[in-house]
C-alpha cells in the first residue's frame, strides 16, 4: 500500500506540468453547462458513464478552477487545478483490470491549493513542500479483492489527513442471498471499526434519516449526560450534585469532518460564576460526557454520510444535529435530569462558526432556541 501511495504523489507532482492541457481541451469544447454543486466525482463512475444527476443552472460564473478527464481502457481520470497559483487539486484516478475497478486513488490540497504563495518554486518543490507538511493534504488510497463471482469483498487502504497523520484500514463487504451489498464495515489499524455502508430502502429520503438519527441521537446525548452526574456525584462524594440543574447543552462537532458529536454541559452555578466574571461563552463547559453510546446508531449514520457524498451536501450532518438539539430542548433533555427554566442547547463547530454575536443568535434560533429565551439571555449578559 506504500508503493502506491508513492504512485499517487509521484503522478499527483508530475500533473502539475499538465496546466495548459485545459486550454487544449476548452478549444474542443461544444456546449457549456452550469450546475449549482461538483459534479461528476468518479466515485460515481461506473459501467463506462456517470450516474449524476444533472441540475443544470442558467448561471455562468468566472471559474477559479478548472480540469480535465482522461479516459483510457484500464484508466479515468480527473486532474483539477486552481487556475490563480497552478496547484493540482483535486486528483482522482480509478484504475481498471478487466472491468474491475482495482485502485482508487485520491488526492485532495487543503483549501484546493488556492492559498499557496508564489515563492519561486518549481512544481517539484511545490508538490514537496505540500508533502512534507502535516496539514496540507488529504491521501487516499483503496485497492480492491474479488470473489469468483467478481463482487467486491474486501478493499485495502492507506490513508494521510490533516493532523492525524498516516494510517491503513481494510473495508469488508457484507451482501444478500441475492447478491445485493448489505454493508462496508472498515477497520482501522488502531484496532477500531465503523460502518460505512448501509442499504438504505427505496424511497428514504434525506429528511427521513435526519428526523430518525436525530429523534435517536437525542436520547444517546441524554444517557451519557445521566451516566457522567452520576460519576462526578461519586467522584464528589456529593450525591445531591447528581441533582444539581443544568442550563446549558453543547453539541461540538467539526462540520464536513464528523457528526459524532461531544456533549459538553454547563451547570446554572458555574453560568451564574462566569457572568460574575464576565467570561462566559456558550462553547464553555464545566463537564464533557466524553462517552455517548452510538453503536446503535451505526445505519443510520452511514446512511447519512452516504447521502452527504450524494448530494455533496454537508449541511445535512449539520442539520441533523441542530434537529439534535431542538429535540434537546423540546423535551427538557427528555426530562430525565434537572434543568433550569431558560434551559437551551446548541451544536456547533466552534473552529468556524458563532464568531460574532449575529452568527451565535442565528445559531442558537436554528437549533431550537426560543426568540424569546434569547432576549432574555441578553439581558443576563450571555449574548
Amino acid at each position: 500500500m506504500i508503493q502506491l501511495m508513492d504512485r499517487l504523489l509521484r503522478r499527483w507532482i508530475e500533473s502539475f506540468d499538465e496546466l495548459g492541457t485545459i486550454e487544449h481541451y476548452k478549444s474542443q469544447v461544444m456546449t457549456y453547462r452550469y450546475a449549482a454543486a461538483p459534479r461528476y466525482d468518479l466515485e460515481n463512475f461506473e459501467n463506462g458513464r456517470f450516474s449524476d444527476k444533472e441540475d443544470w443552472t442558467t448561471g455562468e460564473e468566472s471559474p477559479d478552477w478548472g480540469g480535465f478527464y482522461t479516459y483510457t481502457g484500464q484508466l479515468i481520470e480527473y486532474v483539477e487545478f486552481c487556475l490563480a497559483t497552478g496547484i493540482c487539486s483535486p486528483l482522482q484516478r480509478i484504475e481498471y483490470q478487466e472491468g474491475k475497478k482495482m485502485v482508487n486513488f485520491r488526492l485532495h490540497v487543503n483549501g484546493g491549493g488556492s492559498y499557496i504563495q508564489e515563492q519561486g518554486w518549481s512544481n517539484e518543490e511545490k508538490g514537496r513542500q505540500l508533502i512534507n507538511s502535516p496539514y496540507d493534504l488529504l491521501l487516499s488510497v483503496e485497492s480492491y479483492q474479488f470473489d469468483a463471482k467478481g463482487k467486491v469483498i474486501r478493499a485495502d487502504g492507506i490513508h494521510r489527513m490533516p493532523g492525524l497523520g498516516q494510517y491503513f484500514t481494510w473495508d469488508e463487504y457484507t451482501y444478500d442471498a441475492s447478491d445485493t451489498l448489505l454493508r462496508i464495515r472498515r477497520y482501522f489499524d488502531q484496532g477500531t471499526n465503523r460502518l460505512i455502508y448501509s442499504r438504505m430502502l427505496a424511497g428514504t429520503s434525506a429528511e427521513m434519516i435526519i428526523d430518525k438519527l436525530a429523534a435517536a441521537l437525542s436520547i444517546a446525548v441524554v444517557d451519557a449526560l445521566v451516566d457522567d452526574r452520576q460519576k462526578e456525584a461519586t467522584r464528589s462524594g456529593t450525591p445531591q450534585s447528581a441533582v444539581e440543574p443544568i442550563g446549558f447543552v453543547n453539541l461540538s462537532y467539526r462540520y464536513a469532518d464528523n457528526y459524532y458529536p461531544m456533549a459538553g454541559y454547563q451547570l446554572v452555578r458555574t453560568i451564574k460564576q462566569d457572568l460574575e466574571e464576565g467570561i462566559f461563552d456558550f462553547y464553555s463547559f464545566v463537564r464533557e460526557a466524553n462517552y455517548i453510546d452510538t453503536t446503535h446508531l451505526e445505519d443510520l449514520y452511514a446512511q447519512l454520510d452516504q447521502l452527504i457524498k450524494e448530494e455533496n451536501d454537508p449541511d445535512l450532518g449539520r442539520k441533523m444535529l441542530r434537529k439534535t438539539s431542538a429535540i434537546l430542548i423540546r423535551t427538557r433533555l427528555h426530562n430525565r435530569l434537572p434543568i433550569s427554566d431558560d434551559f437551551g442547547a446548541v451544536a456547533l463547530d466552534g473552529s468556524i462558526e458563532g464568531h460574532s454575536v449575529e452568527d451565535m443568535e442565528e445559531i442558537l434560533l436554528a437549533c431550537g432556541n426560543d426568540p424569546a429565551m434569547l432576549s432574555l439571555w441578553k439581558g443576563m449578559g450571555m449574548l
